[in-house]
């Protein structure tokens, strides 16, 4: 049977007690460190109508804060990560030449980037070009045994991009109105390609339980860290939604 383990916890104390090689396939969406202040929130609102969605999780002192963060959960989650498996991080453009730095020194290697162009992005300031695009950047961990291939399971060729809007309200809604929160149908691009069924799939930053409720429609093996409650809560009830609809009445 599928575990699906979340925990309401910093992903740093929770990695630390798993055992090393544990999983098959890290995917996750991480703080891009880009939160506005208000002073910032009430300019852009002049000009779009709205206000960039903001959260104290992803407010950093510092670049350099910034990056020793990010360089200490990616070293974590690099040693859980077993020999042959795959590492998939979502971004920003601004971060995609540290993270593959970082992901590169820990020893991974650097195969892809996965865009998302969304077709109905918010505006930005005028003359400005608009961010329509989110990525993903897929690492693998090499091991002495240099054929990655033949471990691939999908016979269909996947494209490195996708084009489509932003998740629907009815998906946000279940989501719990999760300001960052990514849609289902392209986080199961990574959980199908990249695993097989009943391999374990991390998610250090699980939020509100997208990457979960994937693993659990694809019969994979899921760990989840989330020290945001009212997040941690909304991913419980999705999951719960999830093995209800299909007749599954215990919760692991």
């Amino acid at each position: 049977m599928t575990e699906i383990e979340l925990f309401n916890e910093d992903c740093l104390n929770g990695m630390n007690q798993l055992e090393t090689n544990k999983f098959d396939l890290l995917l996750t969406d991480p703080p891009y460190g880009i939160a506005q202040s208000k002073e910032a929130d009430k300019k852009v609102k002049r000009w779009r109508g709205g206000k960039i969605l903001t959260s104290e999780w992803d407010k950093f002192e510092s670049k350099e804060a910034f990056n020793d963060f990010t360089k200490n959960w990616m070293k974590e989650a690099y040693r859980l990560l077993r020999p042959k498996g795959w590492f998939c991080v979502w971004c920003m453009w601004k971060n995609i030449p540290d993270f593959i730095k970082f992901g590169e020194e820990l020893g991974l290697k650097y195969m892809n980037l996965f865009t998302w162009t969304k077709t109905n992005a918010a505006i930005s300031f005028p003359n400005a070009l608009t961010y329509s695009c989110e990525y993903v950047i897929v690492f693998y961990k090499s091991s002495l045994d240099s054929s990655f291939g033949k471990y691939l399971n999908s016979k269909r060729i996947r494209r490195d991009y996708i084009v489509q809007p932003t998740i629907s309200n009815k998906e946000r809604q279940s989501a719990g109105g999760h300001p960052t929160a990514k849609p289902i149908n392209i986080n199961s691009i990574f959980i199908e390609h990249f695993t097989k069924e009943n391999d374990w799939v991390l998610d250090a930053f699980s939020g509100s339980g997208t990457t979960a409720v994937c693993c659990h429609r694809l019969n994979r093996n899921c760990v989840g860290f989330e020290n945001n409650k009212s997040y941690y809560e909304t991913a419980i009830k999705r999951v719960k939604v999830e093995k209800s609809q299909r007749g599954i009445k215990e919760w692991c």
